[in-house]
């Protein structure tokens, strides 16, 4: 299912961790049934120079969507 998003996000970094926040809105979606506004929080962690690891919660004013978990790496 795909809702496109238009978001503000911010990364706190601290040492190795950041913590990833996010609040956006949904412009349009085949299931609304939680509202438009959304917010993402999340922890990011740093596994050596160009490899990241990421954990996001993805709610809807406190109703639960989904759980993402990421594995990244930097160019």
């Amino acid at each position: 299912m795909l809702k496109p998003g238009i978001g503000l996000a911010y990364e706190l970094m601290m040492g190795e961790a950041s913590f990833l926040f996010n609040f956006g809105y949904h412009p349009y979606g085949l299931d609304m049934s939680y509202g438009r506004w959304y917010q993402k929080l999340g922890l990011k962690v740093n596994m050596g120079k160009y490899v990241y690891g990421k954990i996001a919660l993805n709610t809807h004013f406190g109703v639960a969507d989904f759980i993402g978990l990421g594995l990244g790496i930097r160019l």
